[in-house]
């Protein structure tokens, strides 16, 4: 019964049964949850994807991905790099940009990831350069305007 379909499924199933879970349990008045505050459901979001992604492997897809969408913790948009479990991707809280965590991948507004999407194509070789040194490569100083 073993299909990267079947296996997405389940695994999408488990990342929000889990995720919207912790939320439940911190928002609804009577939980023993109640009132734990971001950390809580930061850290059980973190749980849920962890939980998903081994689920997914577990019931057949090998690559166990993400599936985007407007509530999804990638956003809108996922754009795989050459390392498994990396990419380019949205996020339903801009606000968070910045100042949280996303294990390695970068995270832009939906709209950005969107945007970006159209303009490339596979192949397409991504690097990451840090702007702030003198000794750009000449993509990188017309991106940092130099």
């Amino acid at each position: 019964m073993a299909s990267p379909v079947f296996g997405e499924f389940i695994g999408t199933f488990v990342l929000i049964l889990l995720g919207d879970g912790v939320v439940a349990g911190v928002l609804l008045k009577g939980s023993k949850g109640e009132n734990a505050g971001w950390l809580a459901i930061t850290a059980g979001w973190a749980f849920a994807v962890f939980a998903g992604v081994f689920t997914a492997i577990a019931f057949g897809s090998a690559d166990a991905h993400l599936n985007p969408g407007p509530n999804s913790p990638v956003g809108v948009v996922w754009i795989a790099l050459s390392k498994p479990h990396y990419g380019i991707h949205g996020t339903k809280d801009p606000d968070s940009i910045g100042y949280a965590s996303s294990h390695g991948c970068v995270r832009l507004t939906n709209y950005d990831a969107d945007e970006l999407r159209r303009r490339i194509s596979e192949g397409v070789a991504v690097a990451f350069v840090d702007t702030s040194s003198k000794n750009l490569p000449e993509v990188a100083k017309k991106a940092s305007g130099e």
